[in-house]
């Protein structure tokens, strides 16, 4: 989750703070990367609901399903995004993969109701290192640069333990 460029500080803050408090909550297992890359922004003023009926009449008009309305602070809009792709996972997650990931085993509930991550004795997540796995097959079939392992391993802070394997791939036999 903390895997984001283009955002102010106070909204990194934010991701760190949940990310913080909340190490195991399965959201952590997202691989994204979001770049704030605007081409026009626009203020208007008016009564909130005018201009939010105003503005969903023109997305309408346009019929761009990929858009929406966010409500927040003109100066921290980046936090009110971050809030937004939040809930995004967090509604992704419990609709999609947490019966996916469970069956798996890479996530548990905690005592109150939350899915966890499910960590090797290591406290790896499973699911990283199945991923880590699956990576270093395609890497020695030629399916996958190596550059792209390389970069999960540095991700979860794994190139250390994994190296020696890494660098057998390179063996000439």
């Amino acid at each position: 989750m903390l895997r984001i460029e283009g955002f102010s500080r106070e909204a990194k803050n934010a991701f760190e703070t949940l990310a913080s408090q909340y190490p195991d909550l399965a959201g952590i297992l997202y691989k994204f990367k979001v770049n704030k890359e605007l081409d026009e922004m626009n203020f208007v003023s008016g009564p909130l609901l005018t201009v939010a009926e105003n503005i969903n009449n023109e997305i309408n008009k346009k019929g761009d399903s990929l858009c929406t309305v966010i409500k927040g602070v003109a100066g921290l809009w980046d936090v009110s995004l971050s809030k937004f792709i939040l809930d995004m996972m967090a509604r992704s997650m419990y609709s999609a993969q947490i019966p996916d990931f469970t069956s798996k085993g890479f996530l548990g509930i905690n005592q109150t109701g939350q899915a966890t991550i499910t960590k090797d004795r290591h406290g790896v997540p499973v699911a990283a290192r199945e991923e880590i796995e699956r990576l270093f097959k395609l890497v020695k079939k030629g399916e996958l640069e190596p550059v792209k392992l390389k970069g999960e391993l540095d991700n979860w802070g794994l190139f250390e333990h994994y190296q020696d394997r890494f660098f057998s791939l390179f063996k000439k036999r």
